[in-house]
């Protein structure tokens, strides 16, 4: 049977599919969506192997050798000399810290499993993904594993009848399907990395292909399907953002609409086909494998260096050295090896990706096992680097104490509260220890920006004997403590946690309730830009509350829920006003700024600070006044006369954006009991902000 016929359609909607990519990690708002282009790409790997698959099979010429002979001349070698210059390259500007991380990153990239490494290490305080070089390597991990499993899996089904085969590969594909629909729900970052909940997107191009070959012509006029499916594509590019909750349903559209695509465009000649056949959108589609393995290193690389976001000539360059780049790649790295050996013999390509991919890994093993190569900088700037990393790493909270990623009580079961102690002691709902005191309690209800307080309540715990001042905590990262307030991240179960919390603080043996929260990222929004926020209300349909005159509604009626029940049973009402919130993960920035020899360092103005965050200070404030609580406004403590510093002696006072180092944490400590006290605390002065003082 003669071998499938070229396409060059296809590769226009892989033109599309990469240019939508690129435009998106750009930061091009119009292409805010862009990142279904990787759907598509799903969609187009499916069909494409299935179409062979299912040929060879019928010729009786199929060969697992030979399949995954192609599958590695195609991909392996482009892959393996962008991830070796990524780690030299990074091996001149990255901190060690971040060098010992690409290592790794390359180890889990060669041995096609990025995907899972990337959702293992996905957390709370994660770094920003643009930064990651060789994060887009997800999507390759999960074709791979695709790849592994399903050439296998179809030959299983070679004794079924081909409507019996289709129909179990339906059953799969609806399968892995609902599992997406759910798991972005409940799990999102599962859903986002892992083939289960992927494999369904690849499957749609197998169903496309499969019913391609059955010879039934469309229901609807080919040209007709193939541009309802190209706005199907288009339409998400457009309209998604960061926000969509994705893959799931919303994952449904592209997909379909490549499908779509694919079947409508076949006939050569119809006005689809000529458009995606266009000899730029072609050329761009030949590249794209390259074009997308570039484009994210160069990015991560630019931001890590200039730590700003794009503008408008760089996003013009950066595009452009990623076409370059790709072009080059392809023509003398993808086009040789392919066409080198496509004829060699299967144990010379099999010993050959072995051997690349076996030096990706000693290479990336190399750096991790000797921590980044830290003997590139001299003693002084290594230790100020090292002082540093190690402080953006610090987190005390433990984790069996916060409610994060824990949603048992959202069935009903009881929530998560921790006493700081010599040794940290959490229990759930009512099963708390024994010699917990029966009066006199201090309940610390919050999100992470109160778990950083972890250090002052441990050595409170720590220092009173049983039965004097004692501190519990009921926390969950990413949860606006109060009630009727709900976070829109998928997963989160905010009003449930608050409900309870607010329950437990009501009892006898409470006697003050201290809140602490990230105020400023929920009513001001988590920059200056005012509403870059993640709340909505609780219960019913959490919908986007983008205007800051409703958050500050909502959140009036949440104090008023929360507060007015605690201060009619008389107890203490201690509020923490926003932290001072800086632009960067100041711990890194200043481990950054060693390693690249940058000079001076960001200072937040008090006035900035009040201007871009202020709406939070006045009505905590208010609040305050109208419940009778004490405030502890940790600016006061945190800044020096009009400025923040982000350094105190030479090391960095927070852990990331708005998360206190240890150090930073405890010189609340007094400020804290003051307000317990009913007394007010001078400020305090001496603040460093001195990045460039290393040795």
């Amino acid at each position: 049977m003669s071998a499938m016929s070229y396409r060059p359609d296809i590769d226009g909607l892989r033109g599309i599919a990469v240019l939508a990519v690129v435009l998106c990690h750009a930061e091009i708002g119009a292409a805010s969506g862009g990142y279904v282009g990787v759907d598509v790409f799903f969609v187009i790997s499916g069909f494409l192997i299935t179409e062979i698959i299912l040929r060879e099979i019928d010729a009786g010429q199929f060969s697992l050798a030979a399949f995954y002979h192609r599958r590695i001349t195609r991909i392996l070698p482009a892959f393996a000399v962008m991830t070796t210059v990524t780690m030299v390259v990074g091996a001149l500007i990255l901190t060690p810290g971040d060098l010992r991380s690409l290592g790794l990153s390359a180890v889990a990239a060669a041995l096609s499993l990025s995907n899972v490494a990337f959702w293992r290490s996905a957390g709370y305080f994660d770094t920003d993904s643009a930064e990651k070089p060789l994060l887009h390597t997800w999507s390759l991990g999960v074709e791979e594993q695709f790849y592994l499993v399903f050439p296998v899996f179809v030959l299983a089904l070679t004794r079924l009848s081909p409507p019996r085969r289709t129909a179990v590969i339906g059953v799969v594909l609806v399968g892995s399907a609902l599992l997406s629909f759910v798991a972005v729900l409940a799990s999102p970052k599962a859903a986002f990395y892992l083939v289960p909940t992927r494999a369904w997107e690849l499957l749609v191009g197998s169903m496309t292909a499969i019913f391609m070959r059955s010879g039934r012509p469309p229901s609807l006029a080919p040209n007709a399907l193939g541009l309802v499916g190209l706005a199907m594509i288009v339409w998400p590019i457009l309209r998604y953002d960061s926000e969509t909750r994705f893959p799931g349903l919303a994952a449904v559209v592209p997909t379909l609409g490549a499908a779509l695509v694919i079947v409508g465009s076949a006939r050569a000649g119809s006005p689809i086909n000529r458009l995606l056949s266009a000899a730029g959108l072609v050329f761009i589609g030949k590249i794209s494998y390259s074009l997308y393995l570039w484009h994210h290193p160069i990015f991560a690389f630019y931001r890590y260096v200039t730590q700003e976001e794009f503008k408008p000539g760089a996003q013009v360059t950066l595009i452009a050295a990623s076409f370059a780049v790709g072009a080059a790649s392809w023509r003398w790295v993808e086009v040789p090896f392919r066409r080198s050996y496509a004829k060699a013999r299967h144990s010379v390509v099999f010993v050959g990706g072995g051997a690349a991919s076996s030096l990706v890994c000693a290479l990336g093993l190399g750096l991790f096992a000797s921590g980044g190569l830290p003997q590139r900088f001299e003693p002084g700037r290594r230790q100020f680097i090292a002082d540093n990393e190690a402080i953006a790493g610090e987190w005390p909270y433990p984790a069996a104490c916060g409610n994060y990623s824990l949603s048992a009580f959202a069935a009903g079961g009881p929530i998560r509260y921790c006493r700081p102690g010599v040794s940290a002691m959490s229990w759930a709902g009512a099963n708390s220890p024994p010699d917990l005191p029966k009066r006199g309690l201090i309940l610390a209800w919050g999100d992470s920006n109160l778990e950083q307080l972890y250090p002052v309540f441990q050595r409170w715990n720590a220092a009173d004997p049983p039965g004097g001042r004692q501190v519990i905590m009921a926390t969950y990262g990413g949860c606006p403590p109060l009630l009727g307030l709900n976070s829109r991240t998928p997963g989160f179960h905010c009003g449930e946690f608050n409900r309870s919390v607010l329950q437990r603080a009501l009892e006898a043996d409470v006697e003050t309730v201290v809140l602490g929260a990230s105020w400023t990222g929920w009513i001001d929004g988590w920059s200056a830009r005012h509403g870059d926020n993640n709340l909505c209300s609780w219960p019913g349909a959490c919908t986007s509350t983008r205007s800051l005159e409703e958050r500050l509604r909502l959140f009036r009626e949440a104090f008023g829920a929360s507060l007015g029940p605690i201060r009619r049973t008389g107890k203490r009402i201690v509020i923490i006003l926003p932290f001072p919130t800086f632009s960067k993960a100041v711990a890194p920035y200043v481990a950054r700024a060693a390693a690249l020899g940058w000079t001076g360092g960001e200072r937040l103005s008090q006035e900035g600070y009040r201007q871009a965050f202020g709406h939070a200070r006045f009505l905590l404030e208010e609040v305050a006044r109208e419940y009778g609580a004490e405030v502890v406004d940790p600016s006061l403590i945190l800044c020096e006369g009009l400025s923040c510093p982000i350094t105190d002696g030479g090391r960095s006072s927070y852990r990331d954006s708005n998360h206190l180092s240890v150090a930073s944490s405890l010189l609340l400590e007094g400020a804290l009991s003051a307000a317990l006290a009913g007394r007010e605390l001078p400020p305090r002065t001496g603040l460093s902000s001195n990045i460039g003082a290393m040795k």
